[in-house]
């Protein structure tokens, strides 16, 4: 994983060592709900991946003990200038059990069980945060065949979306004349 200058600055800022990070790729949608503050959980599936990121083996070669995660870094796509954003990682749920509180994993958990992820607040927002404009924010207007359009014609059609980084909300309206 490359780290932007800006990013590995605010790392040392904060005190935050990279083995304490778990990476995660995301839609931007999702980082936008983040920074919205309408998602504070994130969901994946329990896999040997997520379980390999989380938990070290034991002797059995049997996951069980937690490695010191403290941060997640989202980023919104692959691409090495994607949106990116470090939120605390409050903690995580396998099954039944609730982690840091219970420490190691048991292995009763189940394959594909809901592994949540327990967000707290944002510590880093890359310089790309002004780019993208909430979807929960914005009504995307589509006309898709002929007879839509004779509907529609004449009619005005409102869209609206929000600049995240000024918090201004914007409003176009489209004149159908087709």
């Amino acid at each position: 994983m490359a780290y932007s200058e800006e990013l590995e600055a605010k790392m040392i800022e904060l005190g935050i060592k990279k083995e304490n990070i778990l990476y995660l790729t995301i839609e931007n949608v999702n980082i936008q709900e983040m920074r919205d503050g309408a998602k504070n959980t994130e969901y994946r599936e329990v896999t040997e991946l997520y379980l390999s990121r989380l938990f070290s083996k034991n002797a059995e070669k049997k996951f069980q003990k937690m490695k010191p995660k403290t941060h997640i870094l989202f980023q919104g796509g692959y691409n090495p200038d994607s949106p990116r954003i470090i939120i605390e990682l409050l903690g995580f749920s396998v099954g039944n059990q609730i982690f840091p509180q219970d420490g190691e994993l048991k292995q009763n958990y189940r394959l594909y069980e809901a592994l949540d992820m327990f967000l707290g607040n944002i510590v880093y927002d890359s310089k790309n945060a002004d780019l993208i404009i909430s979807p929960i924010r914005k009504t995307k207007a589509t006309i898709a065949s002929k007879s839509t359009k004779q509907k529609s014609k004449g009619k005005s059609i409102l869209t609206s979306s929000r600049d995240s980084k000024n918090n201004e909300s914007f409003t176009y309206t489209y004149n159908v004349t087709e």
